[in-house]
Parts: structure tokens; C-alpha cells; sequence
């Protein structure tokens, strides 16, 4: 598969800019980088959208009620919009035209988050959504209560949690 030279350059310059060794696998961190450009790479998504997005992924990784490693949540069926899209599996280093910023501030967010540098402000949230994308309310919804409101999403935790 050919590589998107750019998507490559901003992905390396991201990991090496870290002072510290990544306590996860590449593999791992990126599946976690995908999550966060995809789910939180709107123009009024903030930066701690983005690791708010990461912070939720490793609570679900942290929690027994899902599996246990970045790729395979973030690969559950049903789970992300990205992925409910249709779209396939992407390769962060493919991406035709990539927002560079978004990209670069993605995998840093998911190195940051990974190696536990990032305090849990989303208080252990499991969920988020867009309230203003979503054609219907789900009946999960009603067992949620906000936590927190950054950017578009709410991050939501179970009520009595």
C-alpha cells in the first residue's frame, strides 16, 4: 500500500517529539490515534476533546465490561461513529489528505494518554456522544448522566456510578 508521505513525516515527528518511551506497542498507540482523529478532529473539536476521546478509550480498555487492549475496542463493532460509517480500518499513515495538525496533536494525545501523563477529567466516562449528530436517542442514554461538556461531545458516565 502506498503511504501518504506527509501522514508519515507528522506521525514520526509526533513520537519523536516525546521525551519518554511509549509504555504501549506502536500498534496499540496508533489504533488509539485513529479513535481520537476520527472521532475528535471537527474544527470545534478543543485539544482536550481529543484527549478526552483517548481518555474514554482506556477507561473502556481499563474496564472488565470490555476487551483489554486500544485496537480491539476501538475495533468493536457498533462503538465508534467512524467505523458505524462503513469505513474500513484506516491507517493513519494512508490518509489521502490528512489534517496535519489534527493528526500530529492525535498521536501525541495518544502517547500522552497511554502513558498515563493525562489526569481522568472525564471521571472515568465509558461514553460520549454528539448530541446534535444523532438522529435518535438510544435507550443507553437514559441510564447516563453528563460529566462533562468539551467541544461538541458529552462524556457520560451511568447514573449512580
Amino acid at each position: 500500500m502506498l503511504t501518504n508521505t506527509l501522514a508519515s513525516v507528522v506521525v514520526a515527528q509526533a513520537i519523536a517529539h516525546h521525551q519518554i518511551p511509549m509504555k504501549e506497542n506502536l500498534e496499540q498507540v496508533m489504533c488509539l490515534a485513529e479513535a481520537i482523529y476520527h472521532e475528535a478532529r471537527g474544527k470545534e473539536e478543543p485539544l482536550a476533546g481529543m484527549y478526552a476521546v483517548g481518555l474514554v478509550v482506556k477507561n473502556r480498555v481499563e474496564s472488565e465490561s470490555y476487551p483489554n487492549t486500544y485496537c480491539s475496542v476501538v475495533h468493536q463493532p457498533k462503538q465508534f461513529s467512524y467505523r458505524n460509517a462503513g469505513q474500513p480500518e484506516t491507517n493513519l499513515v494512508s490518509l489521502y489528505t490528512p489534517d496535519a495538525d489534527r493528526l500530529w496533536w492525535s498521536v501525541t494525545a495518544a502517547i500522552d494518554v497511554s502513558n498515563g501523563k493525562i489526569e481522568d477529567f472525564t471521571e472515568g466516562s465509558l461514553h460520549y456522544v454528539n448530541f446534535d449528530k444523532i438522529r435518535f436517542k438510544p435507550n443507553w442514554l437514559q441510564r447516563m448522566n453528563v460529566v462533562v461538556k468539551i467541544g461538541s461531545h458529552s462524556f457520560l458516565k451511568e447514573k449512580g456510578e
